[in-house]
């Protein structure tokens, strides 16, 4: 078992999602769209001074950004209502390691900061696994055509945590 300090500075390490826009959003928002790939694969930097993002499947295309969004006791999970499971599953994931018992919050509008997860039919080019994930400072937001699709950014934002989380 854990003692006090070493879980608060555990918590205090893994409550951020780095790279903010890292995986993004619609090709007509100059974002990228993220796409599972055939086979999985890790994907590298093109050189020695971009990051790395060892994400799988490889996204079909990657915007790295600037900053990072932060997870903290406050930070709610919105869903539109047939993503809601979803969003108390990611909940229950990432409880154990952070110590937090996020909100969800299903219905109305989507807030501006925050973790957002909904269905988008616009994107059923994507295909039933495709999503798009956008992630700022402010917001990380999860969009896809269907729900195989929606489960599927939820486990790159996952990915996306520091490796603290899953210890």
């Amino acid at each position: 078992m854990h003692d006090g300090r070493e879980r608060r500075a555990r918590r205090a390490a893994l409550g951020t999602i780095t790279a903010l826009g890292t995986l993004a959003a619609l090709a007509a928002t100059g974002c990228t769209a993220a796409r599972p790939a055939a086979a999985p694969t890790t994907m590298t930097a093109p050189t020695d001074t971009a990051p790395v993002y060892a994400v799988i499947p490889r996204p079909v295309r990657l915007v790295p950004g600037v900053g990072r969004f932060t997870l903290t006791p406050r930070t709610v999970i919105w869903t539109d209502a047939a993503s809601a499971a979803l969003g108390h599953q990611l909940v229950r994931d990432l409880e154990p390691a952070t110590g937090f018992t996020l909100t969800v919050r299903s219905g109305g509008r989507a807030p501006a900061r925050g973790i957002v997860l909904r269905l988008d039919p616009a994107l059923d080019s994507l295909g039933s696994e495709g999503y798009v994930l956008d992630v700022t400072p402010a917001r990380v937001l999860a969009r896809a055509a269907a729900p195989a699709g929606l489960f599927y950014a939820v486990q790159t934002v996952r990915q996306l945590l520091p490796p603290a989380v899953f210890r």
